[in-house]
């Protein structure tokens, strides 16, 4: 093939397959800065905090990487996953290690699991902020309850003063002191009529419409709920408590902030201080959040120990 050849070749090679290949990631690089534009407000418009999805910044400063940031590379026209950059914390069998963010996302839930724990000494002087305090308050509050009737709420409290009144009706535990809030999940002392027929008309306020066989439910759940006592009532609306506390927990190692379930309190005693039966409320668990001061924890080091999967799932 002659020189003219050749170079018409390139020429149409160019045409037909590069420059197509170059709009479209151009293409591709917009659409992706437009979704993110857009996204924030899409997000609100669907009733979701708008604290939770603050404006992206603008900067001309060149992009820092991120520790645990990976590149791609092009090889024979595939994109290949590099490997992790030597910054990338590895995950470690203790607590003290951050989690690995190089895994898949099922693997990164697991290793951010390993690295929580129920931290024995947080730093008074370090506060969780605002807009992580809210994501782990919103994941409490999307938590699944029974007949979505969400029978708690949680008391954020940050009054030094009051914090000081807790500490010795919860076994004197400085973390109810050291950290940033401390959030204090209460369930409804009793499900009442009231109460349901609120909710189930909420639902029907945001959903716009109603539904025979939704009614039907609210009918039968008004007709045995009330009924059943209010220690049952309490009970079960405590474990509703729970799964928002578990919600909360795990969102807040997303977050990598520290946290100490406690039950080891004086129930009454908690009540009595927030004023929590005069609301119908009843205390059920509380939950400081803040952060680990490494050094002075026991436990931060030590391997997590649960029993083996084997003595833990039986498969029927």
């Amino acid at each position: 093939m002659n020189a003219s050849k050749t170079a018409s070749a390139r020429t149409l090679g160019s045409e037909v397959f590069e420059r197509p290949m170059r709009e479209a990631r151009a293409g591709c690089r917009q659409a992706k800065l437009e979704v993110r534009d857009r996204l924030p407000f899409a997000l609100q418009q669907a009733g979701f905090d708008a604290r939770l999805f603050p404006p992206r910044k603008q900067s001309n400063a060149p992009a820092r990487p991120s520790p645990h940031a990976k590149t791609l590379k092009i090889r024979s026209g595939r994109i290949v996953r590099a490997q992790p950059s030597n910054q990338t914390e590895r995950l470690m069998s203790n607590s003290s290690t951050k989690p690995a963010t190089d895994e898949p996302n099922a693997a990164k839930l697991l290793a951010t699991l390993q690295w929580r724990y129920a931290t024995k000494k947080m730093d008074a002087t370090r506060k969780v902020p605002k807009e992580k305090l809210e994501r782990i308050l919103e994941a409490a509050r999307l938590a699944p309850t029974s007949s979505g009737l969400q029978p708690f709420e949680i008391f954020v409290v940050t009054d030094a003063a009051v914090r000081e009144r807790i500490k010795p009706i919860a076994w004197n535990q400085g973390q109810v002191v050291d950290c940033s809030h401390l959030l204090v999940f209460a369930a409804w002392d009793d499900y009442t009529a009231e109460r349901i027929n609120h909710m189930f008309d909420l639902t029907n306020t945001v959903r716009g419409t109603k539904n025979e066989g939704w009614e039907n439910y609210r009918a039968m759940l008004l007709g045995s709920y009330p009924q059943r006592g209010s220690e049952v009532n309490f009970a079960h609306a405590a474990r509703q408590a729970y799964i928002g506390l578990a919600a909360a927990l795990i969102a807040a190692a997303h977050e990598e902030v520290d946290s100490t379930p406690m039950e080891g309190f004086d129930p009454a005693a908690l009540d009595d201080i927030l004023g929590l039966r005069a609301r119908g409320l009843r205390s059920v668990a509380i939950l400081p959040v803040g952060y680990r001061v490494a050094d002075e924890d026991w436990l931060v080091n030590l391997t997590k120990v649960r029993r083996p999967r084997d003595q833990f799932v039986t498969e029927v």
